[in-house]
């Protein structure tokens, strides 16, 4: 299934070992990566994973939904369009935490245009220290 990733890289000391094992999974698994950073540093960071195109956005930095917009029109405005579907996150997220594979056979038979997986933890979800 053709699809386009795009991945906000807002953290400023570089891809954490979160992002790296994301960026490394989502290169694998889509046809375009998008990244989306805040600046030269991070787009020299992106570079070790190969992405089709780098945005810099200054602003996502300060927050991931200046960074997807960035990536959004960067894309609308791009040479060749978006493979369909598209998923959108970033280094605020953990993930991917298992198999792509069912998350895209579920978008397939959905005919689904945008994903954009989110979790956010809340009092009933309190992380816990097992170790």
């Amino acid at each position: 299934m053709g699809a386009t990733c795009i991945y906000v890289l807002s953290n400023r000391t570089g891809a954490d070992a979160c992002a790296r094992h994301a960026l490394t999974a989502l290169r694998a698994a889509f046809d375009r990566l998008v990244v989306v950073t805040p600046d030269a540093a991070g787009k020299a960071t992106a570079a070790a994973f190969t992405p089709d195109t780098v945005v810099i956005e200054p602003r996502a930095a300060e927050a991931y939904l200046y960074g997807l917009r960035s990536g959004l029109l960067a894309e609308v405005a791009g040479q060749c369009p978006p493979h369909d579907p598209i998923l959108v996150t970033g280094d605020h997220m953990l993930a991917p935490i298992g198999s792509l594979s069912s998350h895209f056979a579920q978008l397939d038979q959905d005919s689904v245009g945008l994903f954009a997986p989110y979790c956010q933890l809340t009092d009933d979800h309190v992380r816990q220290d097992t170790g």
